[in-house]
């Protein structure tokens, strides 16, 4: 009866760790595709605002809206989720949590991009290009830094962590500069209030979301170690 005992007990402590390893290994999954998906879409906002595609801006706000949504549905379910962690998995737990917020704070200011450039052809105010050049690069400079932080998740090159800051700041340098050549336009021309106003929500709502997404990043390495060590666990374990 002891040994039955013992034994039920082992599984059903076997039975929790698994669920709490599968809870975070989704977590993990969900972090790469939302990236990959917030990535997508803005680069696309970007691309379809300066050429003016007001109907592929509306597809694009109804998707942010969609992935918003989906990860908000995650966070309500944390209560629920977290039961299935031991008290010994209160660390993990933590950080699964903030994975989730910084997830949901990322789509957010991702809505906060979309939105103004699709209310903005919504509503036909004048368009203006004075700056076209300097944030079509800056648009090719965000995907080529997401790029690079779609790889260091893939191939966990936790290792590259400074590099992403010092690459989101020069980012953040970039925004800023943009921002102070808009108002020097403002200021100039005494025109383009509308676009301007367009300009300067989405640019800093990019920053922030720039911020959150390394946030994110570093939320989620925290998990990955984790999850790493539960891996080396098992393989000790079945040798």
């Amino acid at each position: 009866l002891h040994k039955k005992k013992s034994e039920k007990e082992s599984k059903s402590n076997r039975e929790i760790i698994t669920a709490s390893y599968q809870v975070l290994r989704s977590c993990d999954d969900e972090v790469k595709n939302s990236i990959l998906v917030v990535s997508r879409i803005l680069n696309h906002t970007y691309t379809n605002f300066f050429k003016e595609k007001h109907k592929e801006l509306k597809l694009l706000r109804k998707e942010s809206k969609k992935l918003t949504k989906e990860i908000k549905k995650i966070r309500e379910e944390i209560p629920n989720t977290l039961k299935k962690f031991e008290e010994s998995d209160l660390e993990s737990g933590h950080h699964y949590v903030q994975v989730v917020t910084y997830m949901v704070e990322m789509c957010n200011s991702l809505t906060h991009v979309v939105q103004p450039a699709f209310n903005h052809l919504d509503n036909n105010h004048a368009f203006d290009k004075e700056q076209s050049g300097s944030l079509m690069e800056f648009n090719a400079q965000t995907k080529i830094f997401f790029d690079y932080l779609i790889d260091l998740l893939k191939r966990r090159k936790y290792d590259q962590l400074d590099e992403l800051v010092l690459r989101r700041d020069k980012m953040i340098t970039l925004i800023n500069d943009i921002l102070y050549n808009r108002v020097k336009i403002i200021k100039k021309t005494q025109k383009g209030v509308k676009v301007s106003v367009t300009y300067i929500e989405m640019l800093s709502e990019t920053k922030n979301l720039l911020l959150d997404v390394v946030h994110l990043v570093k939320a989620d390495i925290k998990l990955l170690e984790y999850l790493v060590t539960e891996e080396n666990s098992d393989e000790v374990s079945t040798q």
